[in-house]
Formats: C-alpha cells, structure tokens, sequence
C-alpha cells in the first residue's frame, strides 16, 4: 500500500514479530522464544538473533483521482546463530512460511517519538520474494536471509499523552 508511514518498514515489521511470538524484543528479559529480533542492524549480542532491514520496495501504478503511487515496501530478514548452519537456516524458513501464511491484516502500534503519539499501522499481508539464501559467517556465527514485500498503510493515529 501507499501513503505516509511515521516508521521505517523494518521497525514495523519487528514489532509485528514480536506482537506475534516470532522473537523477542530487544528490551525482553525472560526471552520465551530463543530469538531477539532487531530493527535495522544487529547488537553484538545474543548469538542467536534475527534483523529485519528495509530494502527495494515495488511501486504499483497511480491513483488517477490523488495522483498518490501504491507502494510494497520491500524487507529482508537476517538470522544469526553460532550453533551450526543448519539453525540460521531454519529459522529464516519458519519467518518466511510463517509471513506467507499467517500474516493478515494485523495492527501493529508503535510509538511517534516526533509528534508524541501512537501510530497504527495495518500489515496487510507479506509476500515472500526469495528462499532462504545463505549469507555467509563473520568467523563464528552463521547468517540465512530471506526477502519480503510488506503491504504497510497507516491505520490510525491516536494521542496518548497525558494532555494538559
């Protein structure tokens, strides 16, 4: 979809990960998942950890009353883990599969640090655009990624500070 979005891609989909079980947040304590998802670009730590980044969406025509471009934002998911090359592998597998069959129409909210509200977003769905492909090892872990188109609108926006 098209219009403006308050946040990158990448950070709308890692909060969808985590709404939905895939991974952990950054900030999670007792992580129930094995995972640690992060937006843009990996921490040092943990070893085992997933990074969603934006990437080349595809634009789809115009609307000829607005003049506005429909847009699917292109993403790509990364997994690391130092165990062997089988786990980044399946992992990247199991997001993928998991965007192609259970993704539909969700809400994600996430905070508007410039404007000092909530902003929801609706995923519409995302289609896988790749397999998982190998991405190398930095000499003790081992990458997997896999490439996505994300159908991403504006769903609402909502105040949420305490007003005065």
């Amino acid at each position: 979809m098209s219009g403006q979005l308050y946040h990158t891609p990448a950070e709308i989909v890692t909060q969808l990960m985590i709404d939905l079980g895939l991974a952990d947040g950054p900030e999670t304590t007792n992580g129930l998942t094995g995972w640690t998802v992060f937006p843009l670009q990996f921490r040092e730590d943990p070893e085992q950890a997933l990074q969603v980044k934006d990437t080349a969406g595809r634009l789809h025509g115009r609307s000829q009353i607005t003049g506005e471009a429909g847009e699917h934002y292109g993403i790509q998911v990364l997994a690391r883990s130092s165990q062997d090359v089988s786990t980044p592998y399946k992992k990247i597998k199991a997001v993928l599969a998991f965007f192609d069959t259970q993704v539909r129409r969700e809400s994600v909210t996430l905070f508007d640090q410039d404007n000092f509200m909530n902003r929801t977003y609706r995923v519409n769905a995302i289609t896988r655009t790749s397999t998982a492909v190998p991405a190398g090892n930095d000499g003790r872990r081992f990458f997997y990624s896999g490439n996505a188109l994300a159908s991403i609108e504006l769903a609402s926006s909502m105040l949420t500070g305490t007003g005065s």
